[in-house]
């Protein structure tokens, strides 16, 4: 099995692995709870966390492209890390 790369929420280095991969490369683009995560609390109000919503959209895009498939694999209870893996 090929080695994952880890990206998580770094955009830049998304639209690298993008442009880079090779068919079957895998990349862990979020760790974490991704729906609860996109949503930050600062003083008790809520806030979109506009860069991993960034990130979430256009690697849905992705996928929605035909690029990547989108997989989840849970760390533990609540945790998961969200793998896209190249076409």
């Amino acid at each position: 099995m090929k080695e994952i790369k880890r990206y998580v929420n770094d955009i830049r280095a998304l639209g690298a692995w993008l442009k880079n991969s090779n068919k079957g490369d895998r990349m862990i683009y979020h760790t974490g709870l991704l729906m609860k995560d996109r949503i930050i609390s600062q003083d008790g109000r809520i806030m979109e966390n506009s860069a991993l919503d960034k990130m979430a959209r256009d690697i849905w895009n992705a996928y929605e492209m035909g690029d990547v498939k989108l997989v989840q694999k849970k760390s533990c209870e609540g945790i998961y890390d969200y793998i896209a893996i190249r076409n």
